[in-house]
């Protein structure tokens, strides 16, 4: 908040930031976490738990440190006592005579470019995980089925809240353009985000035995979300088409893998155990051992930029989703790294209309490795 010159007096700091800087705190978070095990019969066991967990995640540059007028971000790299371009500023140089003095931009309502905004109401995210297993063994085997679910809630999420509603007609001016009419994107730090993974484990161990160890692990796995989280389709960044609706960003998450399959064995190979003590050091005591993974592509989305502005006719959006076809895959019929996309699966969606492709459908070429 920002009081006027008239309302605020001689002397007073007219920025008024608050004790928590507008980041809610928690002082009774009740975070609890529970665990079982039970052994109903020999050679079963069935293991479960659940917990919970807060964070605190406006600390990056996004959502703390916002530079509005007339605060400004300011580095100086110089060297006392040199010339030219490394020289310091006159009267600074030394910790004793402090910083150059910075040039301050008029505090008005014609503000220029980028402004960061900080929601107020701004919670700690939160995490909530649980899991249960059913293992049974078998000699020297362990085959292990289980769930794994995760929920979390708070999450940052900052769009910019400054693009207008799609139209049909002509463009609608920015939100806040007759607040500030020079500024183009207000991006927002909200604690609005969520997330949601679910999924299902089974692993095969064989224990020690006759000089042999395995252990085979499968997972199934969905993980949702509205946020974006460390993928490549940069371009159709959450909340960049649609800022006030978090709805339509909900989908797969940028990194979600849906299925891996991992394996690992270790072989103590039979050699020397019975031979004299030199013939042991030589050949007694070596190993197999290989490691090696399969997983489905990671996810992303189709996006078009063709147009400028985009078939959404919003000013500042130039990222379109297209409509998605019914009844058509998403993937080639003969799919290889030259034909991945069905491109009779989309079709441009009416003017002023945000697509219907929903955020991160697809799924990118697999990845496998052996060792």
């Amino acid at each position: 908040n920002i009081a006027s010159a008239s309302t605020c007096g001689t002397g007073c700091n007219p920025f008024v930031v608050g004790a928590t800087a507008g980041v809610k705190p928690y002082w009774t978070n009740f975070e609890p976490r529970l665990g079982f095990a039970a052994n109903p019969r020999k050679n079963l066991v069935i293991r479960g738990g659940f917990g919970m967990s807060r964070f605190a995640q406006d600390f990056a540059s996004t959502a703390l440190n916002n530079y509005n007028a007339p605060f400004i971000s300011q580095t100086i790299n110089c060297f006392p006592g040199a010339t030219g371009a490394t020289a310091c500023p006159v009267g600074s140089g030394t910790l004793a005579q402090g910083a150059p003095l910075a040039p301050i931009p008029a505090l008005n309502n014609l503000v220029p470019g980028v402004v960061q905004a900080h929601a107020e109401d701004y919670p700690n995210a939160y995490i909530m995980q649980y899991n249960l297993t059913i293992q049974k063994q078998f000699g020297s085997n362990v085959l292990s089925a289980g769930y794994v679910g995760e929920v979390g809630r708070h999450l940052q999420w900052a769009p910019n809240i400054n693009v207008a509603a799609p139209s049909a007609g002509a463009r609608l001016p920015l939100v806040y353009s007759g607040v500030f009419p020079n500024v183009t994107n207000i991006n927002y730090s909200t604690a609005s985000g969520a997330s949601e993974y679910n999924s299902a484990q089974f692993s095969f161990e064989r224990r020690y035995s006759k000089g042999l160890t395995v252990n085979v692990n499968y997972t199934f796995a969905r993980n949702l979300t509205n946020i974006t989280d460390g993928g490549a389709t940069v371009t159709a960044a959450a909340g960049s088409i649609l800022p006030y609706n978090r709805g339509y960003d909900w989908g797969n998450s940028d990194i979600g893998i849906k299925n891996r399959v991992s394996f690992r064995f270790n072989y103590e190979l039979p050699f020397g155990k019975s031979s004299s003590r030199m013939m042991k050091l030589a050949i007694g005591g070596w190993q197999m051992n290989s490691l090696a993974f399969w997983q489905s592509g990671t996810p992303f989305t189709v996006v078009s930029q063709a147009f400028n502005p985009a078939r959404t006719n919003a000013t500042l959006v130039t990222t379109d989703r297209p409509n998605t076809v019914q009844g058509q895959s998403y993937a080639a019929t003969t799919q290889n790294y030259l034909n991945w996309i069905n491109l009779n699966a989309f079709a441009l969606q009416p003017l002023g209309v945000a697509g219907n492709e929903s955020h991160d459908q697809l799924y990118g070429p697999q990845q496998r490795n052996l060792d």
